[in-house]
């Protein structure tokens, strides 16, 4: 009775078809046959099927069966008693619907005064009269338009979001109007966060909390999402509760591209073990800063040397995530012993499987996994990592139970992998997980003002590491490294330096 009232039909029906197969044998005078028919009579109700809600109606319980009769009596213009209880909302959904077959001023003013009370039978039986108003030929949505945001208001307020949604799934959402808050937010700019029109859109949409969340900063919240879903759009991670759908998604998603990103603080000394000051390194670190305390997915590209790895750590370190950056080599195990050190083994599950291991995605638990050189994991390989990428979730091999798995993921190649998708060598569907931001790492030729730079952090590294003491760079030696286009990349810049340094 309670999800009925609530509006889950969907969750009603399913206790409906259990207590089907338990009252089988038992007298029609049976609590429990008279509670089942309680729940089709209604259930008919909300698919429309007015027969079977009146043949339902006639084995229900005493109580019952007297609302579901004032409803029918509605229908020729009979009034319900005055002691009729408005349990459910049916005696006050009886009421309106039959003013309106002789009365629409006192339906309304019906209607008005049973808002004003602000109690849920109320905002309940309002909402099932209007939803039932077409099949008792009566036009109350037109009637009571003016009512309705403030019926909507109440309804979300007493936690009867799902008749909001059940009305706007008959009727349609008020397109014009939320259209046009969407654009007036997009016009006042930076100060669109604070706008008055998200708290007019959020109840339009049909929810009941709305909290976005960018640049690692909450900057919206309306309503409490405590028990919502989480969505990424672009760079928004946004939590919301209420009646969801494509249509919601769909607006919230417009909305959002024309809210303008906070700005990011002033970058700090630290490069983030990415030396430079040219215009795409900076870049760069200032993507890090910005998608950092996401939890959305990261590629990263780059061709060997540039130093992925280090952009990898550097979004760990920004994430505010305790748990351990753990990185994997993708190309560095073969695919027979891959899938035991990624997902973990069960106790034997093959020779030598002595004991239960945890895989490197448990070990990265409330941290980062690091997979370098994606583009190199087997097709097998790839199917699975794809699921532990949709479900949050990895069942150990040889395992049965799944667990659920908190990791940020981010993945790193040197390859094309949209060529790969294009010939078949790498599934889309995972390439779109993985690539739900990218970051590209410069090759070294492509910013030589960063040379200088990068050579005295690595001769003062490696010189303090060997106990050298201060070292002097001969006067040839830089000209001849920016002269140079070092096609692989720091690594190869490092191992010079190294070389040179112990001549």
């Amino acid at each position: 009775r309670s999800f009925l009232a609530q509006g889950h039909f969907e969750k009603a029906s399913e206790i409906a078809a259990q207590l089907e197969a338990l009252v089988a044998g038992l007298p029609e005078n049976h609590n429990v046959q008279q509670g089942l028919a309680v729940i089709k009579a209604h259930l008919a109700l909300a698919l429309g099927d007015l027969s079977e809600a009146w043949e339902a109606s006639q084995r229900a319980e005493v109580s019952e069966r007297r609302l579901l009769l004032a409803l029918w009596e509605s229908r020729q213009g009979l009034l319900p008693a005055d002691e009729l209880p408005n349990r459910w909302g049916l005696a006050l959904a009886a009421r309106l619907l039959a003013l309106a077959k002789s009365s629409l001023s006192q339906a309304q003013a019906e209607a008005k005064k049973a808002l004003a009370a602000e109690r849920p039978e109320n905002a309940l039986g309002l909402a099932r009269a209007l939803l039932l108003s077409p099949a008792w030929g009566v036009e109350l949505p037109a009637l009571l338009k003016e009512l309705l945001p403030r019926l909507r208001a109440q309804l979300r307020a007493f936690g009867l979001e799902r008749w909001v949604f059940l009305m706007e799934k008959q009727w349609g959402r008020d397109w014009p109007e939320i259209l046009q808050l969407v654009a007036r937010l997009g016009e006042r700019g930076a100060e669109s966060w604070k706008a008055p029109e998200w708290q007019t859109l959020v109840p339009m949409l049909g929810l009941s909390g709305l909290k976005v969340i960018g640049q690692g900063q909450e900057l919206l919240r309306i309503g409490s999402t405590r028990d919502g879903k989480s969505e990424r759009f672009g760079p928004f991670e946004v939590k919301l509760s209420g009646a969801v759908d494509d249509e919601v998604l769909a607006v919230l998603r417009l909305a959002l591209q024309r809210a303008p990103l906070p700005a990011l603080p002033p970058s700090s000394a630290d490069p983030l073990g990415l030396t430079g000051a040219s215009p795409q390194i900076v870049s760069l670190r200032e993507d890090i800063a910005r998608y950092a305390p996401l939890p959305i997915t990261v590629l990263i590209l780059g061709e060997p040397g540039t130093g992925k790895e280090r952009v990898a750590r550097a979004l760990h370190r920004l994430s505010g995530r305790s748990g351990e950056f753990v990185p994997v080599n993708c190309a560095g195990l073969p695919e027979s012993l891959l899938e035991a050190e990624l997902f973990g083994v069960v106790r034997g599950a093959f020779t030598g499987a002595d004991r239960d291991r945890p895989g490197l995605v448990e070990q990265a638990e409330g941290g980062t996994l690091f997979l370098d050189e994606i583009g190199e994991l087997p097709a097998s390989m790839q199917a699975k990592l794809l699921r532990v990428l949709q479900e949050r979730e990895v069942r150990r091999v040889g395992g049965t139970r799944a667990r659920k798995v908190d990791v940020r993921f981010v993945a790193a190649t040197n390859r094309d992998l949209k060529q790969a998708v294009a010939l078949g060598q790498f599934r889309r569907d995972l390439f779109d997980r993985l690539a739900t931001v990218t970051l590209e790492v410069p090759p070294l030729r492509e910013r030589p003002q960063d040379l200088p730079a990068l050579v005295g952090e690595l001769v003062a590294q490696y010189a303090s590491q060997f106990g050298l003491g201060p070292v002097s760079l001969a006067p040839d030696f830089m000209a001849r490294l920016q002269a140079y286009p070092w096609p692989g990349n720091v690594r190869e810049l490092e191992a010079v330096v190294v070389q040179a340094l112990l001549r």
